[in-house]
């Protein structure tokens, strides 16, 4: 961490979109080249992440700063292995992974997962391989081949937001359903832990679990905002 070496933060639009300033001086992505959010809502939220700074700046502590750092090193290298990342995920995608027992349990996976899956292939014209025991499930490559094509047709920003929505669901699908509009981020988040919300109902739920589980729907509602402020 290092000291707030500033007192003010203000927005300034820019020809290549908006500059936040911290005592007149924009915010830097690397050495010499400035911070950009390509939206006033984005760079709003920016700004009210570094003026809430207090004695000293944590940046681990700056999702919204991460996610633009992030997007402003999007390049085509980095394109190219966040989706080679998700293709080689999609095989380890929480919704493939089915209970074996008890017939309550599978009973409400059939009818929360086989609505996303089946909304899946009818999206990209493909079916998907469950299983319900312990040995990896393999999508086929038709299948890898069609979201490997629909990733690629999002654009930078968009796929960032699919990125870390996927990340925080366990599930590819999942991302790529928020992305789409066919759940919000809450939806997909507790369509990924149904297996856990069923187990925290007979044994109780555990207090370090709980946070680590707030901490990661407290992520994925933030990066519902950022995504939604591209849609304004």
């Amino acid at each position: 961490m290092v000291k707030r070496f500033y007192k003010t933060v203000t927005v300034e639009k820019g020809d290549t979109g908006f500059k936040v300033l911290c005592d007149n001086k924009p915010l830097k992505c690397g050495a010499t080249k400035d911070l950009i959010a390509p939206n006033e809502v984005l760079a709003k939220m920016l700004a009210a992440e570094w003026d809430g700074q207090q004695e000293n700046i944590d940046l681990k502590k700056m999702p919204v700063t991460d996610f633009v750092s992030g997007l402003n090193g999007l390049d085509e290298n980095v394109r190219a292995k966040l989706i080679e990342d998700s293709i080689g995920f999609i095989d380890t995608d929480v919704l493939f992974y089915r209970a074996a027992y008890p017939a309550s349990l599978i009973e409400r996976q059939n009818q929360s997962w086989d609505k996303v899956l089946t909304w899946a292939s009818n999206i990209f014209g493909v079916s998907f391989q469950v299983t319900n025991t312990v040995n990896p499930v393999h999508q086929s490559e038709k299948t890898l081949s069609a979201v490997s094509e629909a990733l690629k047709a999002l654009s930078d920003f968009d796929l960032l937001c699919f990125y870390k929505f996927s990340s925080d669901t366990t599930s590819v699908l999942l991302g790529l359903a928020v992305i789409n509009g066919f759940l919000s981020a809450q939806e997909a988040f507790n369509v990924s832990r149904l297996e856990e919300d069923f187990q925290n109902e007979f044994w109780g739920k555990d207090s370090e679990a709980g946070m680590a589980r707030n901490n990661i729907l407290n992520d994925i509602l933030l990066t519902e905002q950022i995504f939604k402020t591209e849609q304004k």
